[in-house]
């Protein structure tokens, strides 16, 4: 792949922050190393939605023009009480190159990320696992990383597992680690992943129905609770209902995003769900002609104390972790990865210094307290908004599918303003 060359980054982690940080930096010609414990990509997810600033990112990348023409479009999001809309942001009025959020299933975002890649001449080495990383005080990262393999073990009864078969060492000028909730990488330089909100569940439902939803994304905001419906393409729709005093059953009980399949659960019974559909949605009109995927999913809200140090760093859920209405930590991931990728091609190139490095730390993790209401970041309404969109502000500006100026405009179709503070008081 590199010839006698050594690769310049390695990327821990093949999910699409991280295969799009691969991307970027085979882009811009730095050498590429790309590695996944899993043994193949993502069958299905929760995450689904690219912002419009995404699908710019994309498009700049190399992804077909087949793949983002074939994208779901949402093309606005009505924002309901239990009975009634309320307000609608529409994406149309954006002055973007896509005015849409485009709807893609993970596993077909993976695999065209994948496609470029191997356009670039790389491919993913899958069922490879970060086993070690140590920070040297000198122009590399030392990393073990070991080839795992499925072995039938057992007698009686017998059972197959992942185990080790080879290691190898590598030095590499600088790491990214795009490797989910879990990070081995963020644990392995000792940072923290400290709480930033309430653990929330969602039980999801994907199912065909009559119901014409006109390319709209629907978020509810109840008294207690917020729910979500995405129009997803051949008549199918997703709802998310948030549940209230849900416990995970004991077996699967995590402390990190975990999804429960078992059906059994009486929140997952088509009773509950035709319940939750007329308390919370009586507008919703539609059958339910075929049920799909049902799930509890779990939602922890985390951020990293620091977004990396020296020649390691983080991006995408690595880093932190948001609520899913919105799908923020999957798209504002892909904007860490160009803006990491474009610090650590100035500095190979030797066009830049490692501050670039440390900006891109620093304004990652401001922008995160501020996205998670934190610090930083106010909500105002006008005075003509109505009171309940006054009352609701932080709720909704938590539910728009956008980030950075498109996200500003578009919360000013309903009369919504977001101002900074001017220095973070994380510092």
């Amino acid at each position: 792949m590199f010839g006698k060359k050594k690769p310049e980054v390695m990327v821990v982690g093949a999910g699409p922050v991280g295969l799009f940080s691969a991307v970027s930096l085979a882009g811009k010609s730095i050498r590429v190393k790309i590695i996944d414990e899993g043994w193949r990509p993502a069958a299905h997810s929760y995450a689904l939605a690219l912002h419009p600033s995404s699908l710019k990112l994309l498009k700049a990348s190399g992804l077909s023009t087949k793949v983002l023409e074939s994208v779901h479009r949402i093309n606005r999001v009505g924002i309901y009480d239990e009975r009634e809309r309320r307000a609608t942001v529409d994406f149309s009025k954006l002055d973007t190159d896509f005015k849409y959020v485009g709807v893609l299933p993970q596993n077909r975002l993976e695999e065209a990320l994948e496609t470029v890649l191997r356009a670039h001449g790389i491919a993913v080495e899958w069922n490879h696992r970060l086993s070690r990383l140590h920070q040297n005080d000198g122009d590399h990262v030392e990393v073990s990383v070991d080839r795992m393999t499925m072995e039938s073990l057992g007698y009686a009864v017998a059972h197959a597992e992942q185990v080790v078969a080879s290691s190898r060492e590598y030095e590499v000028p600088f790491l990214i680690g795009a490797d989910g909730h879990g990070s081995l990488v963020r644990r392995s330089l000792g940072i923290d992943f400290e709480d930033a909100g309430q653990t929330r569940y969602f039980a999801v439902f994907e199912f065909k129905t009559d119901f014409d939803l006109q390319n709209e994304m629907r978020v509810v905001l109840a008294e207690n609770t917020t729910s979500v419906l995405w129009t997803l393409a051949q008549g199918y729709c997703r709802w998310g209902f948030e549940l209230t005093d849900f416990s995970a059953p004991p077996a699967t009980r995590e402390k990190d995003r975990f999804l429960i399949q078992r059906e059994e659960l009486p929140e997952l019974s088509n009773e509950n769900l035709a319940n939750l559909i007329g308390s919370r949605a009586p507008w919703f009109t539609g059958r339910v002609e075929k049920l799909e995927w049902r799930t509890v999913v779990r939602f922890e809200q985390r951020l990293a104390t620091l977004f990396g140090r020296d020649r390691s760093w983080l991006v995408g859920d690595a880093a932190h972790m948001a609520l899913p209405v919105a799908v923020q930590s999957m798209n504002v991931g892909l904007t860490e990865s160009e803006a990491l990728a474009e610090a650590l091609r100035q500095i190979l190139r030797g066009q830049g210094s490692p501050d670039g490095l440390s900006e891109y730390g620093s304004g990652s993790l401001s922008r995160w307290r501020r996205l998670l209401g934190l610090e930083g970041e106010r909500v105002t309404a006008s005075s003509d908004a109505s009171a309940w969109i006054r009352t609701n502000a932080r709720r909704i500006a938590e539910s728009i599918p956008a980030s950075g100026g498109n996200r500003k405009r578009l919360l000013e179709q309903v009369g919504l303003s977001i101002t900074f503070d001017e220095k973070p008081t994380h510092a």
